[in-house]
């Protein structure tokens, strides 16, 4: 990078030369140019790398292009401004297109429909990953959507909405892309509609290699014959919810596949399901559990045979089951594991801080 700002001083001070021979002066070649901006950009924290990327846009041609490949390659936190600034940016400048390899769509209060639409018609032809997430689904709003899950180059799907007709989600799937791979609902059904797929809803099967759910109401949908996803060769699982899926017809070749798997014990008033089976997935080789206070933590940790795989468990603990620890790890000691190597404990900022609090509380009050 520190060639690349010489190399542009020194073309800066030839001003005997025309503006042709100012822009071919160079040394390094586009390549070089494009392969320093490259390093400008940051894929764990995309907003870091922004200032730096429309800094480099704005200096030459040279340095335009390599910039804008990465301007635009994760379009996310779109206000209702930005919705129409991006539509007019890809209308005028349909260059740009092309650049655009993740979408993330989320819906606002003043949200521009007229502009979501328009956004969702554009021909992407190197977009892998869309996400729209949004409190419900506006009418016909799932036309456009349907138009962005049916691009070939589509890899992974988001989705999390909630919709009052069945109208507003069974369309979106019509001949979607057989080229998804990962998919992941968080969908509320608030009707009492019916969700049976009135057609075949894919050319070709969809094969999925990764699955997340943690939604409500959609089971009879997921467990259709006309769904449009097959799970012969799933290998990661993430259950909220619905942790009666591994009984489901549809997902039994997956129990074969599987090697990750994710899932939540806590209770909740719009579930009655029951403790998942672990002894089900011969293969499975990572777990992860949140660990509240009921039982099904303990009930599927038991399901656990010496011929299990399983080379990592990560327990995320609730603040709330503090109290359960000792037979938790009691149940963790005893696992016919001999040679798991691993057992990690995982809390998020909030949780570990209350329990730091609570321990200093109680250690207060018992020096008083």
């Amino acid at each position: 990078m520190h060639r690349l700002c010489s190399c542009l001083r020194r073309r800066r001070s030839q001003d005997s030369l025309s503006r042709k021979d100012v822009a071919t002066s160079c040394p390094l070649p586009q390549e070089l140019i494009d392969e320093c901006i490259s390093y400008l950009y940051d894929d764990l924290n995309v907003s870091r790398s922004y200032p730096d990327l429309k800094a480099c846009n704005l200096v030459c041609r040279s340095w335009s292009y390599g910039a804008q490949r990465f301007l635009f390659r994760e379009i996310r936190n779109l206000t209702s401004c930005r919705y129409y600034r991006l539509e007019m940016s890809l209308r005028t400048s349909p260059a740009h297109i092309r650049h655009v390899h993740t979408l993330v769509l989320r819906g606002a209060v003043d949200f521009k429909s007229k502009e979501f639409k328009r956004i969702c018609n554009f021909t992407f032809t190197h977009l892998e990953n869309v996400s729209f997430t949004h409190n419900f689904m506006p009418p016909r709003w799932e036309i456009a959507l349907q138009r962005l899950f049916r691009l070939p180059t589509l890899r992974r799907v988001h989705l999390n909405y909630e919709f009052f007709e069945s109208a507003a989600f069974l369309p979106i799937w019509l001949q979607c892309s057989s080229s998804i791979r990962h998919l992941d609902l968080n969908c509320r059904n608030l009707s009492s509609e019916s969700l049976h797929p009135i057609q075949c809803l894919s050319l070709t099967p969809i094969v999925l290699e990764s699955l997340r759910l943690s939604g409500f109401n959609i089971d009879e949908w997921l467990q259709h014959d006309l769904f449009p996803f097959d799970f012969s060769r799933l290998a990661v699982l993430s259950v909220d919810v619905h942790t009666s899926v591994p009984s489901w017809p549809l997902m039994t070749p997956a129990l074969q596949t599987i090697e990750a798997l994710d899932f939540s014990s806590f209770a909740h008033p719009l579930a009655d399901e029951e403790a998942i089976d672990l002894s089900l997935f011969p293969n499975l080789l990572f777990l992860r559990i949140k660990v509240s206070v009921t039982t099904k933590a303990f009930d599927a940790l038991s399901t656990i045979t010496s011929s299990s795989r399983l080379r990592q468990i990560i327990l995320d603990i609730a603040h709330s089951c503090g109290d359960r620890c000792d037979r938790l790890d009691s149940i963790v000691v005893d696992l016919p594991l001999p040679h798991l190597p691993f057992v990690g404990l995982e809390k998020d900022i909030i949780t570990y801080t209350c329990s730091i609090l609570s321990l200093i509380h109680g250690s207060t009050a018992l020096l008083r």
